[in-house]
């Protein structure tokens, strides 16, 4: 349970520090299965994996160079030893007081040495919930994180920005075909989070231990640096919100569908 102080903190600033919200023994094994997921020791045919400049896809090779892991509510140690963790989800029951989904759970993985950059934006639109009901992300590292390996970097406070409702609705009136929609909308978001972080001060970086974590508001501005260290940088994000809230551009969850089970936490 968060304090009164605390959520003033995070209404303010867009985010809060959490530290431990696991223990250093489920740490290490979530780290042991991104390792073992993106060396092929486990395969689980409903992720999806991106290699460093290349599209998203299945998983290719056994390599160390992949930037993302996406859909890992399709994998039972990081659903039940993260997302569905107890100290999280008590969190996310106080701050949004209804059954309880995910949008996304993935990994954001720094290869050592060419772990690219990530650009300013906000994690909101088209295939996120809509802002008429509140939804957080929790950022948790899995190994030391800096602005040398590509740590998180936000603008606190920006979330106050919010986002243009009405344009996104256009784009989605315009009757685009899905891809041109999605490249549409979120070119337009990301300028204009770009164009908001060169005039709003103060952008801060959020160093973690391993095992540490972060509770977000997904409108605050952020992005991360590039990682030239020898140091890998391991973390994944997970987006609550409620079931009852409409995903813009789909509407609600809907029960019947297994992708949408999927991201429903059972209480």
């Amino acid at each position: 349970m968060l304090s009164k102080k605390q959520i003033e903190q995070l209404e303010t600033n867009g985010y809060l520090f959490l530290g431990r919200i696991i223990t250093e023994s489920t740490s290490k094994r979530i780290y042991k299965r991104l390792v073992d997921l993106t060396h092929g020791k486990i395969r689980n045919p409903k992720l999806t994996f991106q290699l460093e400049g290349q599209p998203v896809g299945f998983f290719d090779i056994p390599s160390d160079s992949y930037r993302k892991i996406q859909d890992l509510q399709f994998d039972d140690i990081i659903w039940n030893d993260l997302v569905c963790n107890t100290n999280a989800l008590s969190i996310l029951d106080q701050l949004i007081g209804e059954p309880l989904a995910i949008q996304r759970a993935q990994g954001l993985l720094k290869p050592a040495f060419d772990g690219s950059p990530l650009g300013w934006h906000q994690d909101a639109g088209i295939g996120f919930p809509t802002t008429t009901k509140p939804y957080y992300t929790i950022w948790t590292s899995f190994n030391d994180a800096d602005e040398n390996n590509g740590g998180l970097q936000i603008i606190p406070g920006s979330q106050l920005v919010g986002i243009p409702e009405i344009d996104i609705q256009q784009m989605i009136d315009n009757k685009l075909t899905k891809s041109e929609e999605y490249e549409t909308h979120y070119k337009k978001l990301g300028e204009r989070s770009r164009s908001l972080a060169n005039i709003i001060p103060g952008k801060i970086n959020l160093n973690a231990k391993a095992g540490e974590s972060y509770l977000l508001n997904p409108l605050v501005i952020h992005g991360s640096l590039p990682n030239k260290s020898k140091n890998p940088r391991k973390s994944i994000n997970v987006l609550y919100h409620s079931q009852l809230a409409e995903i813009l551009g789909k509407g609600k969850l809907d029960k019947t569908l297994e992708e949408d089970r999927a991201k429903m936490i059972p209480r």
